[in-house]
This record gives C-alpha cells, structure tokens and sequence, in this order.
C-alpha cells in the first residue's frame, strides 16, 4: 500500500513539472527567435536619424574607430567611417541582415568601409598581411542593449561595437563633412609646439597625451593629497571633435568628449567644450604636471627583456618640426644610400666589459635587401636613471667606425647625449623621450619585432 501510495505521489509530481514546463514557453523556440530579430530589425531601421559608432579592436581594448550608421527596411545601410578624408564625406552603401547563428546576428555581407579595415590584402588599406586590421564585420547583439544604446560584439576577432541613435543635429553634421572637420584635433593637438599638454578642470590641472597614430589617449593628474592618477584609454573623431572609449572620472568630474574645437592662433592652444558644454582649453606646458618615476627605466628594460633594439624613422620633434636635424632625409654612402631608422639598442654587448649598448643610424640598399652603420655608430653606457626626477642620462663610450665630421647624424648624436630625457610610454610598445632642457624637443620610438 505504501509503495502504491509512493508511485502514485511522484508520478503526480511528475505530471505537475511537466504541465508547468508546458506552460514555460507560448512560443515554439523559432518564434522566440525571429521575434528577437523582429525587434532588433524594428530598432535599427526606425532610428530616424541613425546611429553613431564606435567599433573598438581587441575587445575593447584597442584602436577605436568611427562610424555613422543609417539602416533601412530593405536591408541596406549607408555609412561614414573616420578612416580616411574620403570615407568620412563621401557616403557608402551596402547590404545588412540579420540572422540567427549561435547568437542573434548583424552582418554587414556586402562590401564596405568596415570590410576595407577587415581586408587581408595590405595594398588595400595597409593592414596586416591575412588579418588588416583585425576589424570585424559580423557582431551578435549583446544583452546590455537599450532602446537608445545598442552593444555588439564581433563574431571573429571579439571586435566591441557601440550605436547610440543620433539626433537631427548629429545626422546632418555627419552629412555635411562633420567628422572629416574633427580630424582638425590632431593637427592642432600638434600645433602645440610644447610636448607636454594640459588641460584646467574645476580647478584640477590633467595632462593630456594623445596619440594620432594609434588613436591613444593617457590623462594623468595629481589630487589635493599628490596622489597620482593616470588613466590610458583610446579616442575616437565623431562629427563635431573627439570622445574617449572610456570616460575619465575624478569625483564629480567627468571627461567624456572634447567637441566644437577651435585653434586659437594668438595662445596656440585648442578651445573645446568638454563633454559639449563647458568651456575649457588645451595648451602646451613647459614642464610636466606628471612624471612616470619609473618609465626612462622600464623603456630601456623592455628593449633589454625582448632582446631587440628601439628605432625612430622620424627623428627628432624640435619647435614644431618633424625631423629637425634632418636626419631622415639624409644620405649614407654609395653602397648604403637610404636613412632607414634611427636605432637604440639597450644591452647590445653585456659578453665583454665594459657592457654597452649601441644607437645609431641605419641606411639601406635601394632593394631592402642589406643594412648598415654606413656612417658608424655610437657606444652608450648603460644610462643613469633618476628615481627622484624620472629622468635618464646618456653618456658615449665609444664609437662604432668611422663618424663624419659634421651632419645630421652628428647633431642627432650631440641632442642625445647633451641633455636628460623624460620618458612616456604612448602605447605598448612605443615610448617618447622628452627633453628636459627644452619641452619643444621630443623622439618616438618603437621597439622592433
């Protein structure tokens, strides 16, 4: 009887689970679905002014780039992107879907401006051989989406993809040229002939350092007890100035977007409105309002840990100047004519003493198929690292062949060694070093794979 009584208790239960899970879903599980693409088709193409975009390399962490979005009923988009002059005025159309794969999907499936970023040929837009720029052009949506704010995440290189629906304003700007406008940044973001660049925020002095090649941005700032604050993060142009991927917040303050530049030619500095309502202005500084301890010491670590060499294939920055000292266009010797880089190598004899390291310039052959010292090089010392100041001192020890008796090479030599540097790193795997007799003189380096 008690085992009747059982039976019959757990296949109660067991009807019970099943009519509820019976009652879990009206809908079959592709009528789920297609109303989730239902939804997100409806949100795209009724944005009656479009989306503005960021698509941001790996996962978030890397170069940002800029799109504007307009998608129709008839599954066709045309776009902006920040990429070149053209792409930012010149409007491209393409194909779009939405499809179900393993997460509800927006496939850009024709060719377009995301594609040319994707493209593995490096004669198409200078991109890495197999990869370009590792851009994605397939996103499945992510959950975080709001009616205004749409997330995706790219399907093949986990490419972050940010829309938010534009305004009348926005569109027509975007429209008119606005974002090619915003590239002004950069230019007047050079113009500043100080390397250092500030900017006066409720009463709170940030320096700024931007990187237009890789689209970096590090803001570093000091609060009333001295503790220092260094945020690195990237930026992208939209159609009236810059935003940052992710907002810098210090208390109260927030910066977002530095919007409607304008150079001010009588103080050489930018005027901007900060996140598009205060006034501020970005100008140069004779000193740093921060300095990285430990960076002259960690730039030379990295070449030294990675056993390779630092090179700059433009010289010295000087007073506005790209190559000042002329080094880049300057000629070695019949059988090696062509300036290649400019090399530090840290480390590069620690076998025999005295241990030195070697920097100097490199000249080519017509074809890239040999390299040389062709007007020798110079034998550095380990370098002198300033804890206190963060600054590094070099010294020569000695010289590689023969060096000429005057020239670029010769005045790029006597800047090096005359002086201490500051150094900033701009990026993995690229530093700056700053002069601290004079913030107008600056070298970039990259370090070679």
């Amino acid at each position: 009887m008690r085992k009747l009584l059982y039976i019959l208790l757990v296949g109660s239960l067991v009807a019970s689970c099943s009519k509820k899970n019976d009652r879990a879903f009206d809908e079959s599980p592709d009528q789920r679905v297609n109303e989730v693409l239902n939804k997100y088709q409806k949100q795209l193409e009724t944005a009656t002014y479009g989306w503005k975009a960021a698509v941001i390399t790996d996962s978030g962490r890397g170069t940002a780039y800029s799109f504007y979005f307009n998608f129709d009923s008839f599954n066709r988009v045309k776009m902006y992107s920040d990429f070149t002059d053209e792409f930012a005025t010149v409007s491209k159309e393409s194909s779009y879907r939405l499809k179900a794969l393993q997460q509800v999907s927006l496939l850009f499936d024709t060719y377009n401006y995301i594609h040319v970023l994707a493209d593995p040929d490096p004669s198409v837009a200078g991109g890495a051989t197999g990869s370009g720029y590792n851009v994605d052009f397939e996103f499945y949506f992510d959950d975080n989406s709001t009616a205004d704010t749409i997330h995706l995440v790219g399907r093949k290189h986990g490419n972050t993809a940010v829309l938010v629906r534009a305004n009348k304003a926005e569109a027509d700007a975007y429209a008119a040229g606005g974002l090619k406008s915003s590239f002004a940044f950069d230019e007047q973001y050079g113009d500043i002939l100080q390397y250092w660049k500030i900017v006066k925020i409720d009463g709170v002095t940030y320096q700024l350092t931007a990187s237009p090649d890789s689209k970096g941005f590090i803001v570093a700032w000091k609060d009333a007890d001295g503790t220092a604050h260094v945020v690195t993060t990237n930026y992208y142009f939209t159609s009236n100035g810059i935003e940052l991927v992710t907002p810098i917040v210090n208390g109260a303050t927030v910066i977002n977007s530095f919007t409607n530049l304008t150079w001010n030619s009588a103080t050489s500095s930018i005027n901007a409105k900060l996140n598009g309502t205060t006034s501020v202005t970005i100008s140069g500084a004779a000193a740093p309002a921060y300095v990285d301890l430990n960076a002259p010491a960690n730039w030379y670590q990295a070449g030294v840990t990675a056993a390779t060499f630092w090179y700059s294939d433009k010289g010295f920055h000087m007073n506005g100047v790209d190559d000042a000292l002329g080094l880049v266009n300057s000629t070695g010797t019949t059988a090696y004519p062509i300036f290649w880089y400019l090399a530090y190598y840290p480390g590069y004899n620690t076998t025999n003493r005295p241990n030195y390291d070697l920097c100097g310039p490199f000249y080519r052959t017509a074809d890239y198929s040999d390299r040389s010292l062709a007007l020798g090089g110079t034998a550095p010392q380990k370098p002198t690292f300033n804890a206190t100041s963060g600054r590094v001192t070099f010294s020569e020890l000695g010289t590689f062949g023969t060096l000429p008796a005057s020239g670029p090479w010769i005045d790029t030599r006597a800047l090096l060694y005359g002086t201490s540097w500051y150094a900033v790193k701009t990026s993995s795997g690229t530093y700056d070093l700053v002069s601290y007799a004079d913030s107008k003189t600056w070298i970039s380096w990259q370090l070679a794979q």
